[in-house]
């Protein structure tokens, strides 16, 4: 089992760590609330699907966009 040493306070941000829309999808992520709440990485995959990107494809841009301004970042997004 593996384990990230970030808590979910940023929860609440919508996008952050979570996002959903009925018609589309929804996404969860783990990782810096800090960089979590400038990117909103799940509201970045919805959004992308609802454009007709695949679900892994949209989770991986999504992370990509994080990762080239935060080349360090550590965290997941589903």
């Amino acid at each position: 089992m593996y384990f990230f040493d970030y808590s979910v306070v940023d929860g609440p941000i919508a996008g952050s760590s979570a996002y959903a829309v009925e018609e589309v999808g929804a996404c969860c992520a783990i990782g810096d609330g800090d960089i979590m709440m400038r990117f909103l990485p799940c509201y970045q995959v919805v959004e992308s699907m609802r454009l007709g990107m695949d679900p892994k494809l949209a989770a991986k841009d999504a992370i990509a966009r994080l990762v080239k301004k935060f080349p360090d970042f550590l965290g997941a997004v589903v």
